[in-house]
């Protein structure tokens, strides 16, 4: 495949929903990206949880928390000083991982704190992280490559980011505002990658999460934290 015919593919969502997973912890940096590989596991911030689930449910969030949310939600990470290398960012530049299903979130998100938790020694137990799914609205054209992964497997299956940071790069530098991705760890799973703040909107706290990772059997059961009730379990004996 030519390397142009990879960028002729584009697709347009109009406010359609996209959800973004993010590990909750206590801090000015509040949450991280749904693909940062070098997440940590940190305390909980359930009060303030709580209090956007209140403000959600009795629709009246006022400017300030409605700014705090967007803020949260989208805008943290296009201000950060120091960017990390992920996917499709080299570090230079911030990117906005989310996906299009809220079911793809969590196999991401999964497959990260599996990944650092094997990598430290000591563990013990069942490790719980509390995590909290966004909904926000997406309205751009988008270079979609979800098509591609058959014909190119470095799209998926590479650990090496190179190839796809390339694409990244390339997509950015032409002032495109993102690109659609096939997810790395969901079948027919798709990922929206964001370059701009500007094609998304109106940010709603969907629903809390509690990550339950058992070492030993290398899974992951993840159930809402509102009502403990299983939401899936993912078997992490595929990658690893």
């Amino acid at each position: 495949m030519k390397a142009t015919s990879l960028f002729q593919r584009l697709s347009t969502l109009d406010s359609e929903p996209a959800f973004r997973n993010a590990n909750k912890r206590l801090g000015k940096s509040a949450f991280d990206d749904l693909v940062d590989p070098d997440e940590k596991g940190q305390a909980s911030a359930q009060m303030a949880s709580r209090e956007a689930n209140r403000m959600r449910s009795e629709e009246c969030l006022s400017v300030v928390d409605s700014t705090h949310l967007y803020s949260a939600a989208i805008l943290n990470v296009f201000q950060r000083v120091t960017n990390i290398s992920t996917r499709y960012g080299d570090g230079s530049f911030p990117v906005w991982y989310g996906c299009l299903n809220s079911q793809t979130t969590i196999w991401e998100t999964a497959y990260h704190m599996i990944r650092e938790e094997i990598g430290r020694r000591g563990r013990q137990g069942i490790i719980e992280r509390h995590r909290t799914i966004y909904e926000v609205s997406c309205t751009a054209i988008l270079v979609d490559l979800t098509g591609e992964a058959e014909h190119l497997p470095k799209l998926t299956t590479s650990t090496n980011y190179s190839f796809t940071q390339q694409i990244g790069r390339r997509v950015k530098t032409e002032g495109h505002p993102g690109l659609l991705a096939p997810s790395a760890r969901q079948r027919d799973g798709k990922n929206l990658v964001v370059f701009h703040p500007k094609i998304l909107s109106n940010p709603k706290v969907g629903r809390n999460l509690i990550y339950q990772f058992d070492p030993e059997a290398m899974r992951v059961h993840v159930v809402d934290a509102a009502n403990n009730k299983s939401v899936m379990s993912v078997d992490g004996k595929i990658w690893f």
